[in-house]
């Protein structure tokens, strides 16, 4: 189920920007430990790089992302199930579509490396609210993410938060164009969209700027283990 929504990720950005993400993000396929006869629901798979990794340790993955730039490059890369699917829309998607006989049952897992933070515009809409509205990089601490999980009925096995410095492989003109463009898209021209960027840039250097010139983000992974008790 796609979105109407304006497709703003860029395959070839990310690739160029932030290929550290599936790299990095690979520490947590440790976490999922996959079996091999799982059927896996990758959430947000993004390029697929991940997705490929994970297609190697299980029966099944069907990797759903809301960009269909994104999935475009997921099955050149060769991803087997790679769909676009708004994550906001997952549960009609689930029943319109039927996904319970095309893989013959449940999901034994979700797997997500950097979209669950979205899910909190889905339970925003759900409660009749306008969750678009809302900041997109909702970026809770680990107690706040563990009571609202088990608010939802799960049982939080782990869950951590994790400070990493990233080092870009470009630098952070690049990362806010890739990962920044929700904010951008405010600015009524590509000239203003550019100014502001350069700005940001000039005022990160102080701060996200090595002395021999690499540029680096400070990430704060939340990485959880959560189960839905069977009823």
């Amino acid at each position: 189920m796609a979105s109407n929504a304006k497709d703003n990720w860029s395959a070839t950005k990310y690739d160029t920007n932030a290929n550290f993400v599936p790299v990095l993000g690979a520490t947590i396929l440790g976490m999922l430990d996959p079996k091999a006869n799982e059927t896996i629901l990758d959430l947000g798979c993004g390029d697929g790089v991940l997705t490929k990794d994970l297609e190697k340790m299980c029966e099944r993955v069907v990797g759903v992302d809301a960009s269909a730039n994104m999935i475009e490059k997921a099955k050149d890369l060769g991803c087997k199930d790679a769909r676009v699917v708004d994550g906001h829309d997952l549960a009609a998607w689930f029943d319109n579509e039927n996904i319970e006989q095309q893989i013959d049952g449940k999901f034994d897992a979700v797997f997500s490396n950097a979209d669950i933070h979205g899910a909190l515009i889905a339970a925003l809409n759900r409660r009749g609210k306008d969750g678009k509205s809302y900041s997109p990089w909702f970026f809770p601490s680990d107690v706040h993410y563990k009571a609202l999980l088990e608010e939802q009925g799960f049982e939080v096995q782990t869950i951590s938060l994790n400070p990493r410095p990233t080092e870009l492989p470009t630098n952070v003109a690049g990362w806010i164009e890739t990962f920044g463009f929700t904010f951008l898209a405010a600015l009524d021209t590509d000239e203003e969209r550019r100014a502001m960027v350069k700005e940001i840039a000039e005022e990160m250097k102080v701060t996200h700027q090595r002395e021999d010139g690499k540029w680096f983000i400070m990430y704060n992974r939340c990485r959880f283990i959560a189960y839905k008790p069977k009823v």
